[in-house]
Parts: C-alpha cells; structure tokens; sequence
C-alpha cells in the first residue's frame, strides 16, 4: 500500500495505491483554515491518527493568526496531546516551536516559554538538531518582547549560526530577518546593512553573452 501526495500551490491531492491500482484518492485546497479543517477530517474518516493530531496542531495555529485565542489554544493542546499519544517523535521539535510562536501572538509568554523548552529538551534527547535554529529564533522574539533586548540577540545569533551551519537556507533567512529587525529598532542601521551585506555580498558579475543587454549590480542600502 502507497500513500502519495502531490503538493501545489493552491490544492494538493493525495492518492491511495495498492500496486499499480489507484483505490483512492482526495483533492485539498491550499488554505490556512480550510486546509487544516480537511485534513482533519479526512485523517479522522480515514483512521490517519498521527495526521490527525497534526491537522488539530495546525488548525490551532491557524486560529491563533485569526486572533481567535480560545479556540487556538484548545486545538493545539488537543492536537500535540493526541500527537504524543501515537507515539511518534519525528516533528515534535517543529511543532512545538510552531504552537510556542502562536502562543507568543496571542500574548502567552509563559506558555511560549514551557513550548520551547520541550522542544529543545526533544532536540537535545534525540539528537534532532534540524529545527534547533527555530528554537533559538523564537526563543529570541520571546526574550525580546520581555524586553531583554541582549538576550534576544545572542539567541537569534545562535539561529542565525546554526541555520547557516546546516546550509538551511530558509531558517537562515528568518533569523536574519528578525535580527535585522531588533537592529533597525535599536537604531543600529550600520549593523543591519553589515547583516544583509554578510548574508548576501555581491558577486562578480558572470560574464554576459555577446549581444546580451547590459547589466548593472544593484546593492541594497538600509536607512532609518
């Protein structure tokens, strides 16, 4: 048995294979909300469990961008409950990092707080280290928004280290913005400019083939 899914940018479509026979198959809309309410569903009609409880994590976060507290917290203390109960371990680390910066949104920093300890303590048992600069990234808005503004920049140095050990372009590129960020509002331009020029220097420019119109390098300046 094959469980296949095909994700695009507006739905995706999942199909069930027993050999070279398709004897099931599902199409899902890309959406914050509906595409967590369907996987829920389907994952529950289907006896998807370990999906199940990711769809209600989810769904969780999802409400919480809605400003929809109460029922963000419910769904994301369900769905990481129900997670654990299957007992898989695998994404735990992202997930909790993901409910710790919901929790942050709507104002829970203690809940925040005890999130991402669990996910650091899940890294550090297993030895899961692939989402460890989202852990620090976080943790850095959290120290931030307590307003110990030396913490929240060693922390997201960290991310920043880390991402960048790993070759982890995207997380690179969250930390590096959310330093960017504390710089600009500590008024620190300077070190936001050397943070962009760091991340991305300007390269040579390749030679052009012959008849190719003519380019000029464009460099990115930071101002207050």
């Amino acid at each position: 048995m094959l469980f296949a899914v095909d994700v695009g940018n507006t739905q995706s479509v999942l199909g069930l294979f027993e050999g070279a026979d398709l004897v099931g198959n599902w199409r899902i809309s890309t959406n914050s909300s509906l595409t967590a309410d369907e996987l829920r569903v389907l994952c529950r009609d289907e006896g998807f469990f370990l999906w199940h409880a990711v769809a209600l994590t989810y769904r969780g976060a999802a409400a919480a961008l809605q400003g929809r507290g109460e029922q963000a917290r419910q769904l994301m203390n369900d769905g990481l409950a129900e997670f654990v109960q299957t007992g898989a371990r695998l994404t735990l680390v992202p997930m909790n990092v993901m409910c710790a910066q919901a929790c942050l949104r709507l104002g829970d920093e203690a809940e925040a707080a005890q999130l991402l300890d669990v996910a650091q303590a899940e890294a550090d048992t297993r030895n899961e280290r692939m989402w460890e600069p989202e852990i620090d990234r976080v943790r850095g808005a959290l120290l931030r928004r307590r307003g110990d503004l030396a913490g929240a920049e060693l922390s997201l140095q960290r991310a920043l280290g880390k991402a960048r050990g790993q070759q982890a372009v995207a997380l690179a590129q969250r930390a590096q913005a959310d330093l960017h960020a504390l710089y600009l509002d500590t008024d620190r331009a300077a070190q936001a400019q050397a943070l962009i020029d760091a991340v991305a220097p300007i390269a040579s420019p390749a030679a052009e083939p012959a008849g190719a119109p003519a380019t000029t390098p464009v460099r990115v300046t930071i101002t207050e």
